[in-house]
């Protein structure tokens, strides 16, 4: 029929359409959606038969049996918006995208703590003649630190406001990178009291770290301080209790001693160079992560070639002998389960050219007959485990049918329970697939077929899920780049201050320019392989945190880590990391003797 196009509109039920369950984005290409009004669906369309929906407001915890109990088997299916992938997909990112940005707010705050304490340090160590001074003439700690406190809440203040500043830019990027998969009719951005919350926080933390700096570098009598002397005391190491210490160059003595003598410089480094690691595992990794689900979705777990759609498979089956796999989906009800309807998956025995499913159990086997096969993300959720027994109620069906739990699927997509056609008709259930999966090249009747989807699309379709999200990894990444770059320069260059007199020393006892830089490439080599080796642990930690953010009920992320993400991640944070050496080679090549060892006796 051809009807005539009166209007465009939006569904507030349709912000993520899909089309059908097979896409795991929209593909608003190919699928849509239109109203018409009874009369029309009546007088033009020659629909005879009843609704087959209706929509319900209430409590759909408690709505969810009293619905069941009503309709009985007459009950296809039962949605809320937590469980209708046209609504949930859109609350589900709106909390991916929240959670996300807590997570990483955490690293950028630890990184921004660690950024002001060095340089609060650095000021404080440049302008150590002008405080011993002050201290000689009776101004007290307490003044001197509030006085370098007020750096962090001026560093703060200033960086909070142009972080304000320019924040719709970065929101605005954010929601342009989602619109091209939302159909949401109006974009704006929405602020909360939050934010304010936020940036309070963040000057406070500023102001928190300026003070305790202040606080650890202004110990001490005004002359000593004048001359240049701290209350550091130095003692004898452990390890120069054993037989082999002696063995070791003067560098690498000086360099272990040095290390232990300044503990609070690097664990900063250490925490610079492990928090490095971290967010590089997390960036690059989270794309892995997600690629790699729509490769194992799309060429390990399905081997066919189109999903072939039948509206009459009785019919089809006795005028036709397809080479393909049968599959039968639906909504069912699970119990025990953990409050929401779930997919089920009835699949027949294969062709002679094998099967089509080839999902695995956590322990390696294939879907067989002899019970049902619930997914890992479903079995977590609901605390199922192999050897229970599940009830399980769907369409057409007045009493659940009793199953016990032979395997758990390591599967991510279409989280549910798969269960064999033999299986469900031996325990009572009925057969009626409306998909039939087929490989290349395979026969069948075209006539019979209400819709086609090909594996490919489907790939495709996941793919550009992935790219739409690539943006927000890219610009978590440009950050975390940048807070790391920052963190270490400081870190090298507050290392330089610290011990500019040690250099100077050094060199007048003949020391060669060459060996100073031995000194700070070992120390440098110390905390970046300590930082290094914590690091790895800890960003295979976040990167499981990170990628939970992106689980939904329906879709299940796992972490995955190859050696190309620890390779590519520890490239980059050594080379930051060493370049520092470089930096502090330059400066101590312009290091003035003279001013370095003024009031040493």
């Amino acid at each position: 029929m051809r009807l005539k196009i009166r209007g465009i509109v939006q569904s507030v039920s349709r912000i993520y359409f899909n089309g059908t369950q097979e896409y795991i984005a929209p593909n608003y290409s190919n699928y849509g959606y239109a109203y018409v009004s009874p009369q029309t669906l009546t007088n033009e369309l020659h629909y005879a038969g009843g609704n087959n929906l209706i929509e319900i407001r209430g409590n759909h915890h408690q709505m969810r049996k009293a619905v069941e109990k009503i309709f009985g088997a007459r009950l296809v299916a039962y949605y809320n918006r937590t469980t209708l992938p046209d609504v949930s997909s859109a609350l589900d990112r709106v909390g991916q995208i929240r959670n996300l940005s807590y997570l990483f707010s955490f690293i950028f705050i630890l990184l921004a703590i660690l950024a002001m304490f060095t340089t609060i340090r650095r000021l404080i160590e440049d302008q150590m003649g002008e405080i011993a001074t002050l201290k000689a003439l009776g101004f007290q700690n307490r003044q001197l630190s509030l006085h370098y406190a007020s750096f962090g809440l001026l560093v703060g203040g200033a960086g909070a406001l142009v972080g304000a500043v320019f924040s719709p830019v970065i929101s605005w990027f954010v929601l342009s990178t989602q619109q091209t998969m939302f159909s949401i009719p109006h974009w704006q951005l929405s602020y909360t009291y939050s934010s304010l919350a936020v940036i309070a926080l963040v000057i406070l933390i500023c102001i928190g770290a300026a003070d305790w700096a202040a606080r650890g570098s202004m110990r001490g009598l005004p002359a000593k301080l004048l001359r240049g002397e701290t209350e550091s005391r130095v003692h004898h190491i452990w390890l120069e209790r054993i037989g082999g210490w002696r063995k070791l160059s003067y560098a690498s003595r000086w360099a272990i001693r040095d290390v232990f003598f300044n503990k609070s410089r690097v664990l900063m480094g250490i925490i610079g160079v492990a928090g490095g690691m971290m967010l590089m595992i997390a960036g690059i990794g989270m794309p892995q992560s997600i690629n790699h689900l729509v490769d194992k979705a799309y060429g390990h777990d399905f081997t066919y070639s189109k999903r072939l759609n039948f509206n009459n498979y009785q019919q089809y089956q006795q005028t036709n002998h397809p080479n393909g796999q049968w599959v039968q989906l639906s909504q069912a009800h699970y119990s025990p389960d953990d409050g929401y309807d779930r997919l089920l998956m009835v699949i027949s025995k294969g062709n002679s050219k094998g099967d089509y499913v080839q999902m695995k159990t956590t322990d390696g086997h294939k879907v067989e007959d002899g019970g049902v096969y619930v997914t890992q993300g479903f079995a977590d959720r609901a605390n199922l485990s192999k050897g229970m027994t599940l009830k399980i109620k769907t369409v057409g069906l007045s009493d659940p049918i009793k199953l016990k739990i032979k395997g758990t699927i390591t599967s991510e997509t279409n989280q549910g329970a798969y269960v064999t056609s033999k299986t469900w008709q031996d325990a009572g259930g009925t057969f009626q697939p409306t998909t039939l999966l087929v490989g290349k090249g395979a026969k069948y009747d075209k006539s019979a077929i209400s819709s086609t989807i090909t594996m490919n699309s489907q790939r495709q379709n996941a793919e550009r899920f992935v790219n739409n999200l690539m943006s927000i990894f890219t610009l978590i990444i440009a950050f975390a780049v940048l807070l790391i770059v920052i963190v270490l320069y400081n870190l090298g260059a507050l290392s330089f201050v610290e011990r500019s007199r040690d250099y100077a020393t050094l060199s007048v006892l003949g020391i060669k320019r060459n060996e100073l830089r031995n000194l700070t490439l070992i120390e440098n080599l110390i905390t970046t392989f300590v930082g290094w080796l914590i690091g790895i642990p800890a960003g295979i930690w976040f990167l499981g945190e990170y990628v939970n953010t992106f689980s939904t009920i329906n879709l299940v992320y796992s972490p995955y880590i190859n050696w190309i993400t620890i390779t590519v991640a520890t490239v980059f944070v050594w080379i930051c990391s060493l370049s520092t050496t470089l930096l502090i080679s330059r400066r101590i090549r312009k290091l003035d003797m003279v001013e370095a060892l003024k009031g040493v006796e």
